[in-house]
């Protein structure tokens, strides 16, 4: 079965990029990705590491395929394939440099496109072999113990390796640049009569090649060496001699081999002896005493004297473990043995040591080896780590916050019992899931979408830095509410790296705190509301009620004082004036009243199916002598079929106070229109006149009470700025909203909403 070998595709023709797309995984490759440009064939290449790119020559952007190829091959070896519909002479010596892998000349068949991968994928696996055999050659050469030096016919020097230069204590350039004869100075080991250049012998046809011979040479600084030297001719492809090659290696150590061996033992013995580590011998058919160093002496309190009395067993026949099996297993398959137990002093006490049998050469005989190391503190530290992490498991398990490991992709690779309660998901459920998986469906503090890659852990992998403090939305599906959680992400680093190899997330569920935080700022706004709204109503009863009752006292005082010098008209227009003065006021003190009743819910609510259309009649029969008296027609639209949901005083509240504002503001002979239409579930009513307008910056002021907005009328009408602010309050009681639309000059639409009925 062919292996699914990776492919990038460079193609900025979409149809033809995809049709290659899906010929490629239909012949069983892995299309990593499809791009249209070179930059991005670049980033990619970095990125996917593909085994092949089919790289279109002619694409769009800045870099045309070969340029992108160009630099692809600067920073990685990749084989390309061009796919290309122009083959002239000039593109195609342009696209050589670049040692492609093949060439496709568009369109090209299915089979064509398979057979030209496959070529170029096993070129590529060829070349690859070649170079590491060439490498593994090159290494050996270099680094190999045995000096090499090779020659051409003449005996010139044209190769040496690293063994060699050091053999010869001098440098590559002294030894490149002589002939074999002025570096080869040997005498023969025996006779120490200089011998002649066996090299140039070789290559004169004077001598037969020479197998481990021992010589010695005089290097270069004079200095003599003993050497084992090989000779061999090199033979070129047609047989003939080329060349020759000398392999020698320096033996002046092994010549001194008995030196050494006596200077290794005496170290061998130091080492012993000053050793922390309890080392005995046993014979290995007895398993007796033959030798301890003095550290194990002291570990397990015997004398040198006393251990020489005494066998392995009877060392070692009360302890917990059974040591027989363990030596006789050694002896046995000669193999190295390493364990713990717990070993016997000589008082009877007990000592954790690690131990480790083996068979070894002593004195020419093998023996058997016991190395113990003393592992009691060893095992008192593991103890107290156990605990430690008994302790941390137990502050894990039982922590209120939830905790959350990620790897460094991250993936989650464990949690603790609060975060799959906080979550309200399962193990199941969240191990090896990524933070960035929508599924969570986390949420801003600001209400917005929280995307994955702004997620803390994401944020604190990417940048390595501690992402703290949080407020994040999230959903539990447990539950089925959503919770808010205050989180922090610390990356966690390896020794000596700069990316963290894993983040861990701390988190608590802070939705009780959020809610009563939430409340509070609610309950704040309220209070300045509150306060807004009773410095309004002090401020109405301190001047608007104030003011109607100067004009009623001084109109009564002028009556009073002056009586009988009075005509009909001029009382006649004095009292018409209180008269208005007074309705003003009666229609204010109404208004305080009623909007006080509202704000501490005594206005009685009765909600009922009414008919609206015979609450609106109701309502401009009520003004019609107010219209009547600046020539405004009201005409009614609404059916009589539609029904709302409501109390039939407030309505009748709602429509008079709108009519009559709508009277106010309307010209001379102006137009006012109340209609009606269903909107969902709510009847929307529009009150429309073709009157003077509201500024823009005053709309927003019309229903709130802390500006409680007032102007007067076409024709100098007074009001009392109550009346839309009493139009709100009683929507908003009845379920619904109000809000008005304008325009100056053109007039003015207010709409509210009622439930249908």
């Amino acid at each position: 079965m062919k292996s699914k070998h990776k492919i990038l595709i460079v193609e900025d023709e979409t149809i033809i990029a995809m049709e290659l797309s899906h010929r490629l995984k239909r012949a069983g490759y892995d299309v990593v990705a499809a791009v249209a440009s070179g930059k991005e064939a670049i980033k990619e290449t970095a990125e996917l590491l593909p085994d092949l790119i089919l790289m279109d020559i002619h694409i769009s952007g800045s870099l045309d395929g070969i340029e992108t190829a160009e630099i692809i091959h600067s920073a990685q070896d990749i084989p390309i394939i061009y796919l290309t519909a122009f083959s002239d002479d000039k593109t195609l010596e342009r696209a050589k440099l670049t040692e492609p892998y093949g060439f496709l000349i568009k369109p090209f068949e299915e089979r064509e496109l398979e057979t030209t991968i496959e070529v170029a994928l096993y070129k590529r696996a060829v070349g690859l072999r070649q170079r590491e055999n060439e490498l593994w050659l090159d290494a050996t050469l270099k680094n190999i113990n045995d000096g090499i030096i090779t020659t051409d016919i003449d005996g010139n020097i044209n190769f040496v390796n690293n063994a060699a230069i050091e053999i010869l204590s001098t440098s590559r350039a002294n030894i490149l640049a002589q002939t074999v004869k002025n570096v080869l100075r040997v005498h023969d080991y025996e006779t120490k009569t200089e011998l002649e250049n066996p090299v140039l012998m070789l290559l004169e046809n004077r001598s037969a090649e020479i197998k481990n011979k021992e010589m010695i040479l005089q290097r270069i600084d004079s200095y003599p060496i003993i050497i084992e030297a090989t000779t061999s001719v090199i033979k070129d492809e047609y047989e003939a001699i080329s060349g020759a090659v000398l392999v020698f290696r320096d033996i002046s150590v092994k010549k001194n081999a008995d030196e050494a061996l006596r200077k290794s033992e005496e170290r061998y013995r130091a080492v012993v002896e000053q050793s922390t580590d309890g080392i005995i011998l046993f014979e290995i058919d007895t398993l007796k005493v033959i030798k301890s160093n003095l550290a194990y002496q002291k570990m397990f309190d015997y004398s040198e004297d006393e251990l020489l009395n005494l066998t392995a067993f009877d060392l070692m026949a009360n302890n917990v473990n059974n040591i027989g099996d363990s030596l006789n297993k050694a002896v046995r398959s000669r193999n190295i043995s390493i364990g713990e137990r717990r070993d016997r002093r000589k008082d009877g006490s007990f000592i954790d040591v690690e131990v480790t049998i083996s068979i070894i050469s002593y004195l020419n005989r093998e023996v058997l080896c016991v190395i113990a190391r003393d592992i009691s503190e060893k095992k008192k530290i593991e103890k107290i780590i156990r605990e430690s992490e008994q302790t941390y498991r137990t502050l894990f398990e039982s922590m209120t916050q939830g905790i959350i490991y990620q790897d460094k992709e991250g993936n989650i690779i464990s949690a603790n019992p609060a975060a799959f309660r906080i979550l309200g998901l399962s193990m199941d459920g969240m191990i090896g899931q990524l933070s960035i998986d929508p599924k969570w469906r986390n949420i801003h503090k600001s209400d917005t979408e929280f995307r994955g890659e702004e997620h803390p852990s994401i944020t604190a992998l990417r940048t390595g830095q501690k992402v703290t403090d949080v407020h994040i939305k999230i959903y539990n599906p447990k539950e089925k509410v959503h919770k808010w959680i205050l989180l922090d992400a610390i990356p966690e680093f390896r020794e000596g790296e700069s990316k963290p190899y894993r983040i861990f997330t701390i988190f608590s569920d802070i939705t009780e705190q959020k809610n009563l935080l939430d409340e509070l700022e609610k309950s704040q706004e309220r209070l300045k509301e509150m306060n807004a709204t009773k410095d309004k109503f002090f401020s109405i009863v301190a001047h608007d009620l104030k003011s109607p009752f100067q004009g009623i006292l001084g109109f009564s005082s002028i009556l009073a004082e002056n009586t009988d010098d009075l005509t009909n008209e001029e009382v006649k227009r004095i009292s018409t004036n209180i008269h208005k003065a007074t309705k003003n006021l009666y229609l204010l003190i109404d208004h305080l009243l009623s909007w006080s009743r509202l704000q501490t819910n005594r206005m009685e609510c009765i909600l009922e199916k009414l008919v609206l259309q015979e609450v609106v009649i109701y309502a401009i029969n009520l003004v019609t002598p107010n219209a009547m008296g600046k020539s405004v027609t009201i005409e009614g639209t609404i059916n009589k079929d539609v029904s709302v949901r409501a109390d039939e005083r407030m309505l009748a509240s709602i429509c008079e106070n709108l009519l009559s504002n709508a009277i106010k503001f309307s010209q001379r002979g102006g137009m006012i229109t109340v209609s009606s239409k269903f909107v969902g579930d709510f009847v929307e009513v529009c009150v429309s006149d073709n009157g003077v307008g509201i500024n823009k910056d005053d709309m927003d002021k019309l229903f709130k009470i802390e500006y409680s907005h007032t102007s007067k009328g076409t024709e100098g009408e007074a009001g009392t700025g109550l009346g839309l602010i009493l139009c709100h309050e009683m929507v908003n009681k009845l379920g619904g909203r109000i809000w008005v639309e304008s325009e100056i000059g053109k007039g003015s639409s207010f709409y509210f909403t009622l439930p249908k009925a």
